[in-house]
This record gives C-alpha cells, sequence and structure tokens, in this order.
C-alpha cells in the first residue's frame, strides 16, 4: 500500500494518557518496492596491525622445506574434473624460522603468512610454458598451520591436499612464502604490500594417464597424525593393489565352503560334485520245481 507524501498518522485516543502519541513523519519513498527491504550493508572492518612486539620476518630467517614429497599423480582430463585426483601423497611444506631472530616462535601465531604452489620442470630449473589454470587444479595457496609434529612438538607446516595436474610428464613442485604487510593497510581499498621471503622444489614427480595409474598409496603417518588435528586430508586405508589381492588365510581361519572345496580336491568325505542316484537294482525271480504245488496244477 503506498502512502501519499503529505501523509502523517494522527490517533485519536489512547488508553493511557500518560504517553504522548508518537508522531510519524512522511517518507519520500522511491517506486521500487524492493528499497524498502534494502539493508545498509555494514563495511568490511580493516585488518589489524602486527603487534610492536612481533618479529618481522625476512628471507634470511626462513627456512622452507618439503616435509613430504609428492611421488605420482593422475593427469586431470578435460571434461572430467569431477573425478579428478589429488598429488598423492599430499605435499608437506613445513616453515622454520632462525632461533637468533624469534627465539619464542611467534612466527605460529603470525595470520599473514602464507604460500603459494606452481608447477615447474622436472629436468630444468623454469617454470612450464603454460598458465596456472592450464597446468594445477584445486586449492594452490595455504595459510600456515600450527600443529603438533610427530615428535608432539608444534611447528608450522603448510599443506596442499588438493592439488591436481592437467599435463602429462614429469615435473616439479615450487612452493614460494609470502608474508602481508597489514601495517601498510590506509584505506579500505588499499589492500597492502606482501614480501617473499624464500621458495622450495620438491623431488620430480610422474603425471601419469588413467591406464598407467598404479592407483593411490597408503595414508603416511603423518597426513594421519595431521588429519587427526582437523586437517582436510584424503585418508586411504589401504595400500595399492590391496582391492585386488584376496586375504590370506591360515588353515584354521579359512572359511568352511573354502576348505570343502580343498578337500573334495585332495578326495576326502566332502565333494563338490552333484550327487547323482544309483540305478534302481533289477529284481529277478527264481522259479524252482516243487512237487508238492505240482499236485494242486494238475497235470503238465
Amino acid at each position: 500500500m503506498a502512502y501519499p507524501y503529505n501523509y502523517a498518522y494522527q490517533p485519536q485516543t489512547y488508553a493511557s494518557s500518560n504517553y504522548p502519541p508518537p508522531t510519524y513523519q512522511p517518507t519520500n519513498y522511491p517506486s521500487s518496492s524492493s528499497y524498502l527491504y534494502q539493508q545498509q550493508v555494514p563495511s568490511v572492518p580493516s585488518i589489524p596491525p602486527l603487534s610492536s612486539n612481533a618479529t618481522r620476518l625476512s628471507a634470511a630467517s626462513c627456512l622452507p622445506a618439503v616435509r613430504q614429497q609428492p611421488k605420482e599423480a593422475l593427469v586431470m582430463v578435460k571434461g572430467k574434473e569431477k573425478f579428478r585426483k589429488p598429488i598423492d601423497p599430499p605435499p608437506v611444506v613445513q616453515l622454520k624460522v632462525d632461533a637468533n631472530t624469534d627465539p619464542t616462535e611467534q612466527f605460529l601465531q603470525n595470520p599473514y603468512i602464507f604460500m603459494s604452489v606452481s608447477l615447474w620442470k622436472g629436468d630444468k630449473d623454469e617454470p612450464v610454458n603454460h598458465t596456472p589454470s592450464e597446468c594445477l587444479s584445486g586449492t594452490l595457496v595455504s595459510s600456515l598451520h600450527r600443529l603438533k609434529d610427530v615428535n608432539n612438538k608444534d611447528g608450522g607446516f603448510f599443506i596442499f591436499g588438493d592439488i591436481s595436474v592437467r599435463i602429462q610428464g614429469s615435473y616439479r613442485l615450487r612452493f614460494t612464502l609470502y608474508e602481508i604487510h597489514p601495517v601498510l593497510f590506509e584505506t579500505p581499498d588499499d589492500m597492502g604490500s606482501y614480501e617473499c621471503l624464500g621458495h622450495t622444489l620438491s623431488e620430480k614427480f610422474n603425471v601419469v594417464l588413467p591406464k598407467d595409474f598404479k592407483g593411490l598409496e597408503e595414508s603416511t603417518y603423518l597426513s594421519r597424525a595431521f588429519s587427526d588435528q582437523g586437517v582436510r586430508l584424503r585418508l586411504r586405508k589401504e595400500a595399492r593393489g590391496m582391492m585386488a589381492q584376496k586375504r590370506s588365510f591360515s588353515e584354521q581361519e579359512q572359511p568352511i565352503a573354502k576348505r570343502r572345496r580343498e578337500d573334495s580336491v585332495e578326495g576326502t568325505q566332502y565333494s563338490v560334485q552333484p550327487y547323482v542316484p544309483p540305478p534302481p537294482p533289477t529284481q529277478t525271480t527264481n522259479f524252482s520245481w516243487n512237487p508238492y504245488y505240482a499236485n494242486f496244477m494238475g497235470p503238465s
């Protein structure tokens, strides 16, 4: 219902005279009804700067190292992105900082550190001749995770559990470490700046076709340890090739049906051959001469 421009609601009577009647000021609404339900979008809060006692990292103090190397990957077929498989095992990079620069390991709480991954040639120290969208797919950036290592000590890790390769061949992964400097944020439109703190290369791995893919290996102990701490990783309980192999039983653990099949081959009381009943016995009548019955039969 649209109200006229100069309309003002004036109540006639009120139940209590202690409260003055409310007055409603006229509002000039536009013709579009969607404006009535439009709400003001709150502004995005700016990223707070680092504390004054935070340690500023440098390229000389950061030591990134690949903790879990990739071994094999299934090439992602165009048009079948739903069936893609990540690199096996998932690459994990650990960040270590010089103890003289950060003795209290404050970098483990730094939310402005991140790492990106790119595809490089396997035999040369140069990137592939493709754009990032043409050679890799998945989550190509990882933030810093503070996790318990296998020795029950805290550490900083970058985990890439969802990376697939689009082109076949032998390649390496290059991991580049960055840090954002939020202290330079002056306006909401200012994206600030970032600094490259180092990089590292993985070992060479093969990207094969589906016919040459051996299957995913059993998840490593490191992957299981991080998954138990909340990191989203695809775990596999059985090793590659185990699904095609039958479980080996001992003589006492073998199923009864299998033992009967083996016993029938050895000629025991069990048999898997169909039962064929023996033929019915033939009844024959033997006649013998008895002179007692011959008297009743009369002369022959």
